[in-house]
Order: C-alpha cells, then sequence, then structure tokens
C-alpha cells in the first residue's frame, strides 16, 4: 500500500505542478490489474471472485466524464476526448 500512496502522491504533485485546476486535483483512483480482468476504488491484492470485473472502471469513466451532447435527426458524428492523444 505504501507504493500505492506514493504514487498517488507523485501523479497529484504532477497534476499541480502543471497548474492544474482544483477539479482535475481531485482525480478518481482506482487499483487495478488488467491481466487479470479487475479494478476496484479500494486497494485489495486478490479480490474474491465475484468482483474480479471492470465494472468500477467503467462506472469511474461513465461518473466523471460528460455525456455527449447528440440529437438522433442529426447526421452521425463522433465523440473525440480532449487533450488524448
Amino acid at each position: 500500500m505504501e507504493r500505492c500512496n506514493e504514487v498517488e502522491s507523485l501523479v497529484f504533485d504532477l497534476f499541480a505542478n502543471l497548474d492544474a485546476t482544483e477539479e482535475q486535483l481531485d482525480f478518481p483512483v482506482l487499483y487495478a490489474s488488467a491481466k487479470e480482468g479487475w479494478a476496484s476504488s479500494t486497494f485489495i491484492k486478490d479480490p474474491p471472485a465475484d468482483a474480479k470485473n471492470m465494472s468500477q472502471l467503467l462506472d469511474t469513466i461513465i461518473g466523471h466524464f460528460p455525456s455527449p451532447k447528440a440529437s438522433i435527426d442529426a447526421p452521425f458524428q463522433m465523440m473525440g476526448v480532449r487533450g488524448i492523444c
């Protein structure tokens, strides 16, 4: 857990040094294993089998990014994410 706290602190410091807003500094933290296919908002080394899924990652994305503004009658368009290459 110490390593996780250290990494979180380094990310916070990086954001602060880049003049992030208060809202950006209040970023969500997830602990995950892509190899094992799970994500959790609490630190856990080996989650139970019924918790080994990516639902918390998807819930976090949905909760922190605005929904696209769309019109069913308008021509098809895709929404880009700013700041990601």
